[in-house]
């Protein structure tokens, strides 16, 4: 998975994991890592909406890294199909 350093800044302050962490992480780890960024992105639209203001830095990154785990799992579904 190919994560820009900001990316993995936002992985390793919320979730702990390092470069090396995440790329060892198993198919099961990483849609619970998707999950829990869906559910940071989510927090800080609302946050957003309510204070009339664009999303914030962590939002945008965490959305961001939903997208690349998103392309990441159809792209190994596709080579196992």
């Amino acid at each position: 998975m190919n994560l820009s350093n900001e990316k993995k800044q936002l992985l390793e302050a919320e979730f702990g994991l390092t470069g090396d962490d995440i790329a060892e992480l198993g198919y099961d780890e990483i849609k619970e890592i998707r999950e829990k960024c869906f559910d940071i992105e989510v927090e800080e639209a609302v946050e957003a909406e309510r204070a009339g203001k664009d999303i914030s830095d962590r939002g945008r990154v965490a959305a961001d890294i939903v997208d690349v785990i998103m392309a990441h799992i159809r792209s190994a579904k596709k080579t196992t199909a």
